[in-house]
């Protein structure tokens, strides 16, 4: 026989009441630890130390010895270089087509291997939690060396300055040498406009 549960109190307005109390707890509850579980993946991700992550525009790209030029219609000098904490990258070339990429950086030998990365939904552009979490990357890079040993594309990489990055090596059939320069996120309007929860006019620009 089912069990009878007797209410907590004989008025049933009480008893609603306390239903009512007991729901909004748990709702304060369950996102406390959300909003403690997103917080805690978030400041990991900040402290992951990345020697060359940032935003870059190409400043002089070098194929084969041939320096080319920024036309627009190039299907093979880079535009833009993005690389993670995490260790996803993504290049967009000059014709605006991105090549996704997991990477992986020796600091003590200054390379950055570059690996196809195949899973279109955790990218640079994808702001999932998957794409912000460096052991998922990692471990996606090594099983795609595994399963190809000759996938990666490794680079040469230093530091002329600050703001500066030059990546040197074979991509490919071809012996690259790139040099970026490095944008500075603080200049973004998302960034040093401030928050905004309502906007009562448009700011275009």
């Amino acid at each position: 026989e089912p069990v009878a549960f007797s209410p907590l109190f004989q008025r049933e307005k009480y008893n609603r009441l306390a239903f009512r109390i007991g729901m909004v707890c748990l709702a304060i509850t369950f996102a406390y630890r959300v909003v403690g579980l997103a917080n805690g993946r978030g400041q990991a991700y900040s402290r992951t130390p990345v020697a060359i992550y940032g935003i870059y525009e190409v400043k002089s790209f070098t194929s084969d010895g041939v320096l080319l030029p920024p036309l627009l219609t190039d299907a093979k000098r880079w535009r833009m270089v993005i690389i993670e904490r995490s260790g996803l990258a993504s290049i967009r070339l000059m014709n605006d087509v991105i090549h996704d990429y997991l990477t992986s950086v020796d600091t003590e030998n200054g390379t950055v291997t570059f690996i196809a990365n195949p899973d279109t939904t955790v990218t640079t552009a994808g702001a999932t939690r998957l794409a912000y979490n460096p052991r998922l990357i990692n471990d996606r890079f090594k099983q795609a060396l595994e399963a190809d040993a000759d996938a990666g594309l490794m680079l040469a990489f230093s530091r002329p300055a600050d703001d500066r990055l030059a990546l040197s090596g074979r991509w490919g059939s071809d012996a690259n040498n790139v040099e970026l320069r490095r944008v500075d996120e603080s200049k973004f309007l998302l960034l040093n406009r401030g928050f905004h929860w309502i906007q009562s006019s448009p700011y275009f620009r």
